[in-house]
């Protein structure tokens, strides 16, 4: 039986796969705060998606968590 949190990774694994931002976003709080490899901070998801999804996901092939 999968666990809440394996089914969180496998569908968040699965909308960058597929480059589904609003998938993603569905995953989070509207009011996340976040870093990345590229953002530095992110306020909001809109700023997420933004800054560090759309320039991260466009150039990820495979991605699955371990």
């Amino acid at each position: 039986m999968e666990s809440e949190i394996e089914g969180w990774l496998r569908a968040s694994a699965q909308a960058v796969r597929e480059r589904d931002y609003a998938a993603g976003s569905a995953l989070f709080a509207p009011e996340i705060f976040a870093f990345g490899t590229v953002a530095d901070r992110a306020e909001g998801i809109d700023s997420l998606v933004a800054r560090q999804w759309r320039v991260v996901w466009e150039t990820t092939s495979g991605f699955e968590f371990d």
